[in-house]
């Protein structure tokens, strides 16, 4: 934990929360992630007690300048969504307090409560009591709502679909498959899939568009549950893009649930009706560029799935049944051309 950001939240307190008296400092925990360092901190604002998150990016090799850019951005951008959901009472972003580009740094007010994702997998099972799925529907028709208005405070307006980054990215990840034998995935069959992708591009392109901006990583574990509140968390791959990435990642999410043999199908495709009920606009998604989305993050699952790493033997077993249903999938849509 970097000791110059934590003197200088504890000697700006009230600045950063408004109020009176000395803060001090609880227990500090620390996460490592890809890419960066969180540490929860527990504060006593006099009789008062909260936790902030300190996240410190890990630059690579010569982008410490980059970096400092981005985490900038990051509090910019959650400074301004904070302000642009000010006086919704149901949904919101996480608040930023301080950002120290010098430490590559962003301090954000914990959201107390359990994330969608937690919510999800309690709700979905079929011993599950009615009031808890209801009250997952309900979180999910508010990650629609949230994600309206999102696109509402962000839209750059209308532009041609780029596909040109989903196909680069789609045709790394099929030759990541294509190089491991146990993949199932043959120079034949790489072809194939490659060439739907690029039939979808290019029928993607042609249709209606809307740009916006992007969270990246909209998806249940980046949102805080409470029973009628949504706060979204994680603005560090924000950029402006097509509005239908965060829809498609979302219904994606919500997707992989149905491959846990202990889940009801029907209550996540409830649940995935709410959302786009939430959301207010109509989703094509047999559309190509709702389709090109999906591989994209098919694709990517598939790459996760297939190493595996030190996991469980159930959680090994799930990871190969999804993997298999994917590829399953992909061989069905490439049939479709």
């Amino acid at each position: 934990m970097n000791r110059e950001i934590l003197d200088e939240i504890v000697c700006s307190g009230n600045r950063f929360f408004s109020i009176d008296g000395k803060v001090k400092v609880g227990k500090i925990e620390e996460f490592i992630n890809p890419g960066s360092t969180t540490n929860r901190i527990e504060l006593f604002l006099g009789e008062e007690r909260r936790a902030i998150y300190v996240k410190t990016l890990i630059p690579g090799r010569g982008a410490t300048e980059k970096i400092k850019e981005d985490v900038l951005k990051e509090y910019e951008v959650l400074s301004s969504l904070y302000d642009g959901f000010a006086g919704m009472p149901d949904i919101s972003v996480v608040r930023p307090i301080a950002v120290f580009p010098e430490y590559r740094a962003i301090v954000t007010e914990e959201a107390p409560g359990p994330t969608l994702q937690h919510r999800l997998a309690r709700a979905a099972r079929p011993w599950a009591s009615g009031h808890d799925s209801d009250k997952a529907g309900r979180c999910c028709y508010l990650a629609g709502k949230w994600l309206n208005k999102f696109q509402q405070l962000t839209y750059k307006g209308n532009s041609p679909f780029s596909a040109g980054d989903i196909v680069d990215y789609c045709n790394v990840r099929l030759s990541d498959l294509g190089a491991r034998p146990e993949s199932g995935v043959d120079d034949s069959l790489r072809q194939k899939i490659s060439g739907y992708i690029e039939e979808l591009s290019r029928q993607a392109t042609q249709q209606e568009n809307t740009v916006a901006g992007c969270h990246n990583d909209y998806a249940p574990h980046n949102m805080i549950a409470q029973d009628n509140h949504l706060c979204v968390l994680d603005l560090g791959f924000f950029n402006y893009d097509s509005t239908i990435y965060d829809v498609c990642r979302f219904w994606h999410r919500l997707e992989t649930f149905k491959a846990d043999p202990l889940v009801f199908n029907s209550r996540i495709t409830d649940y995935q009706e709410n959302f786009l009920l939430g959301y207010e606009h109509r989703v094509e998604r047999n559309a190509s560029a709702f389709r090109l989305a999906e591989c994209r993050f098919v694709l990517s699952s598939m790459c996760t799935h297939l190493k595996g790493g030190a996991r469980s033997f159930v959680r090994r077993q799930l990871d190969s049944y999804l993997y298999r249903k994917y590829l399953s999938g992909l061989k069905k849509e490439c049939a479709r051309l």
